[in-house]
Parts: C-alpha cells; sequence; structure tokens
C-alpha cells in the first residue's frame, strides 16, 4: 500500500509529441505542438473516457499548465448488462505540464481513507479527500463529479471547481467544490464547499471558477463561481447562481441568485454561464438564455455586472441575440451547445464567442463590448470551416492585448435527416487569430480527425463529447483543450442500440477494448 503522499505518473504522448507547420494568414507560419494529457493505458471502456476538458497557466511560471477533465478512469469496466456509475468514485481528472504542453503528468493518490475509491489499482487518479468531505457532511458515497474549471491567481495558486455528487443511485443531487493547489498542481487541499444550499432536489451543474488577477483591481485574489441551479422536476426552474471568497477559497459566500428562476415556453432556461473580471475588479457573469425582446421568444447571450466584488450585481441584460446549434447536428448523436465563452483583455475590452447557426451551419460569431457592456458589437463571424459546422469554441486575448485567438472544433455539416454512424461524419479542432485589432486569420487546423462514433454516454444510448472545450493564451502562445476520438473505435452492436434496432449490448464482448476511447488533447500554438 502506497502512502498518501500524491505520486506523478509520466505520461506517453500519442504520435509522440506532433509538431506541425501551418500556414496562417496572421503569423506567417503557426507552429503547432500536440499532446495527450491523459494517462494512456489498455483499458476498457468507461475507464477509457474523457471529456469536458479545462486548462490554465500559472502567471508566476509561464512553462507550468494545469488542465482538468471528467475522467472515468477509475470507474468498473462494462458489465454484460451495462456501464454503470458507481457511489465512491470520482470523476475529476488532474494533469500536469511543466514544459509549456508538450507533455504531461497525470495526479495519482492511495485510494481509501480520506480519498475516494478505484477499479483501477489501488490509487486514484482524481482530486483528492472527497470521502473526507462526504464523512463531514453526512453524505455516503460522494465524490468528486467533474465539470472541471480551473484558474490561477497572482501569486500562483491554482483553483480547480467541480461537481461533487452521490453516482449511481436515483436521487443524485450535486454540490460545487472548490480544491487549491500551491505547488502547481502537485498536490491539492481537501475540497471546500462553495454551495449553501444542500437540498437534495437541488441539482447544481455548469459550474464555471474565475480568480481575479490583474495587478490593478482593489479585489485581486478573489475567487468567483457560478452555476446553474436547477431545482425541483421537469420544467424546473434554473437560475444561474453564484458564490465568492475572499479569502483564498477557504470559504464561501452564501449562495446568490443572479438571475430570475424561471423556465417555461415563453422564456425557456439559462446555462453556461462564464465568469471574467475587468482590470479595475468588475464582475461580469454571462451565460446563454431565453428571453423576450419585442414580444418574441429568442434565445441570447446575456449578462450581469458587479461592481463591488459580487455583493450585489446589475439586472440581466443582453449583450446579442443567438441561433442555437442544433442539438444533436445532422450525422451525430452527441449533445452540443451555443454556450459563451469570454474574456477580457487589459484595456477592458470584453470578448464573448459562441457557436452560432444564423447561417444554416455552425461559425464562431464574436462580439465585443468597449464600455463596460453599455454597448455591443453585432455578432461577426471570426472562424468558419467550409463545409463543417463549429461547436465548443473558446476566444482567449493575451495579456498585452495584441492577439485575440479564437478555436473551435468543426463536424462535417451534413443534410437534415441524415442519420448517425460509422464513419458518417469526422470533426477537427481549429485555430484562427486576430493581430493588433486586425482580421483573424483562416483556420488552422491542430488536431488529426475523429469519428465521434466511437464516442459514448455511459448508457450507450449516444455518441457523446462533453459540453465545452477551453482555449488559453499568453503573449506569443495559445493553448486550445479538447475531447479527441482519433483513438475511439464505433461498435457496431452499441450503433444498433441507438438505432432501435438492437437490444441492450454486452459491450465486452461485442466491442473492441477501444470503443469509447476519447482522450484529452492540447494543441499549442505560436502566435
Amino acid at each position: 500500500m502506497k502512502s498518501l503522499r500524491s505520486v506523478w505518473k509520466p505520461l506517453a504522448v500519442t504520435m509522440g509529441a506532433l509538431v506541425a507547420l501551418v500556414a496562417g494568414a496572421g503569423p506567417a507560419q503557426a507552429s503547432v505542438v500536440q499532446s495527450q494529457t491523459n494517462l494512456v493505458q489498455p483499458a476498457p471502456f468507461p475507464q477509457n473516457k474523457q471529456n469536458e476538458p479545462a486548462i490554465a497557466q500559472n502567471p508566476t511560471d509561464a512553462t507550468n499548465l494545469v488542465a482538468g477533465a471528467n475522467d472515468e478512469i477509475d470507474l468498473p469496466g462494462c458489465t454484460t448488462s451495462g456501464c454503470p456509475f458507481v457511489t465512491n468514485v470520482g470523476l475529476s481528472g488532474v494533469y500536469v505540464s511543466h514544459d509549456g504542453g508538450a507533455s504531461w503528468s497525470q495526479f495519482s493518490a492511495a485510494a481509501g481513507g480520506d480519498n475516494t475509491a478505484s477499479f483501477n489499482g489501488g490509487n486514484i487518479h482524481t482530486l483528492p479527500g472527497f470521502a473526507k468531505l462526504a464523512r463531514q457532511l453526512g453524505v455516503p458515497g460522494l465524490a468528486s463529479d467533474g465539470d472541471p474549471t480551473i484558474a490561477f491567481a497572482l501569486d500562483g495558486t491554482a483553483y480547480y471547481g467541480s461537481l461533487a455528487g452521490v453516482r449511481g443511485v436515483v436521487t443524485n443531487s450535486e454540490l460545487i467544490t472548490v480544491s487549491r493547489s500551491t505547488d502547481g498542481g502537485t498536490t491539492w487541499s481537501d475540497p471546500v464547499l462553495a454551495t449553501s444550499r444542500t437540498n437534495p432536489v437541488d441539482f447544481n451543474d455548469k459550474i464555471n471558477l474565475w480568480v481575479d488577477r490583474s495587478p490593478s483591481s482593489p479585489l485581486k485574489g478573489t475567487v468567483y463561481v457560478s452555476w446553474t441551479l436547477f431545482q425541483g422536476g421537469p420544467g424546473r426552474a434554473e437560475p444561474i447562481a453564484f458564490s465568492r471568497s475572499t479569502d483564498g477559497g477557504r470559504t464561501f459566500s452564501p449562495t446568490q441568485q443572479l438571475t430570475p428562476a424561471h423556465n417555461n415556453s415563453s422564456i425557456g432556461g439559462r446555462q453556461g454561464s462564464a465568469i471574467r473580471t475587468a482590470p479595475n475588479g468588475d464582475v461580469y457573469v454571462f451565460f446563454e438564455s431565453g428571453t423576450q425582446i419585442n414580444g418574441a421568444k429568442t434565445d441570447a447571450q446575456m449578462f450581469v455586472k458587479s461592481t463591488d466584488g459580487g455583493v450585489h450585481f446589475s439586472n440581466q441584460a443582453v449583450a446579442s441575440t443567438v441561433v442555437p446549434i442544433p442539438s444533436p447536428l445532422p450525422g451525430t448523436s452527441f449533445r452540443n451547445d451555443s454556450f459563451p465563452s469570454v474574456d477580457i483583455g487589459p484595456d477592458g475590452k470584453i470578448y464573448v464567442a459562441w457557436a452560432d447557426y444564423r447561417s444554416g451551419r455552425g461559425k464562431v460569431v464574436l462580439t465585443t463590448s468597449s464600455d463596460g457592456g453599455g454597448t455591443w458589437t453585432g455578432a461577426s463571424t471570426v472562424l468558419d470551416v467550409a463545409g463543417r459546422s463549429a461547436f465548443f469554441p473558446g476566444v482567449a486575448v493575451s495579456p498585452d492585448g495584441q492577439k485575440v485567438t479564437v478555436a473551435t472544433q468543426a463536424v462535417d455539416a451534413m443534410a437534415a435527416g441524415t442519420h448517425p454512424g460509422a464513419g458518417v461524419v469526422h470533426y477537427d479542432s481549429y485555430l484562427a487569430e486576430s493581430v493588433s485589432g486586425g482580421a483573424f486569420s483562416s483556420e488552422h487546423k491542430i488536431s488529426a480527425s475523429s469519428d465521434p462514433d466511437g464516442s459514448s454516454t455511459n448508457g450507450l444510448t449516444a455518441q457523446f463529447l462533453g459540453d465545452y472545450n477551453t482555449l488559453i493564451s499568453d503573449n506569443d502562445h495559445a493553448w486550445f483543450i479538447w475531447t479527441d476520438a482519433r483513438a475511439a473505435t464505433p461498435c457496431a452492436a452499441v450503433d444498433a442500440f441507438r438505432a432501435g434496432t438492437g437490444g441492450v449490448p454486452n459491450v465486452p464482448a461485442s466491442c473492441l477494448g477501444t470503443f469509447g476511447n476519447t482522450d484529452i488533447f492540447v494543441g499549442r500554438v505560436r502566435l
């Protein structure tokens, strides 16, 4: 039995560290280093399943990156009757790079004691301390439950926001937790509860975390968390909720409701919140929401603003209308969304990007505000991959404000009614940049192609790539992190089940071991 001291396993990098030169309309050449973050092993589904990645860079050490993802490495393999989640097994994976993202290590600590269980040897490979939190709260089986979101403070402290829940039970409420690392992601504190509500019918989801790290901000070091609070059953209320910490993530304020809660046929709900802070400390929380404009129901990117560090917020306002991406897109069965990605430059200019379907195909569009959200530019297309639909994009502004980067995944655009299946569509990751306020470049392809049909939900009913990717940048590089299915093999028995022509498949007997093998890849691009 190993001690509770955290240990690290070096990571094999698929395809080596794939280095490619891609022509661009911004810089003459964009150098792309592609690497895999999650532990490579011959594990069956669902242990080989990762998705919904987040990434952040240490402001005190530019070579230090911390990433997270939903990682099912510690779950048991499928049985003859299914691939269920189980209690007391964590899902919030942690990966660290000390060479700017060229190579990665995966967190590992002894299972049991203060940590959750593992069906993959004697170690867990997810955030530690959740068994201890379960005992403190009196919630047996509580474990980290993914939806990672990561940010660094100015002093180099990393914060990892995660859901926490009890999987494998009928009633599954979700809590919000925050873990801290003061050594670049090598070790992590016990998780701290960021939700003041523990009602069993509350389902907190789509968490986002941010730390004010502007040197000029009077509120620097404040940790902010937002999420959607689903309440009750079908048609349930879903307001955007919020909490903050002014003591370095050790305690959090009582939950605040930032928006109306109604979720009905005339308005709809709100999800996908994203927090950012301006150089003066103003706090912005963006989210996709249904709303009424001139008496008509529409979708919009909306926001609330605080000028006192999250104590009080403005009423919600519209940044732009949205034509949401269909979920799923034709030829696929994985869900997707038009949630906002947000960044704020050193001059206070706000950038909001999302995948929009107003032209009948998914494109990355951008709106900006230079007056604190008072007025907004019209949404303009900034990344359009011919013949493909964009999904899960990101936007990032360099610290000096000179470079704006957008990135996305994009899948083959198919005619309405096209059924999903093996080889029907493929997807890739792309990036474009704007320098010194100029036009955005044409797209750089930064990935190998993937067939989403090799991916899966645990219930096997659909393909699954998560709900988001993440893009960050400094003055010289951008890092886009995504869910990759290049190593995932479709399974005919699963496809028949999804199409309604076959029964529940026996995955171990019917599918190759590479079925469901979605990995986390990072593309580092020199700007």
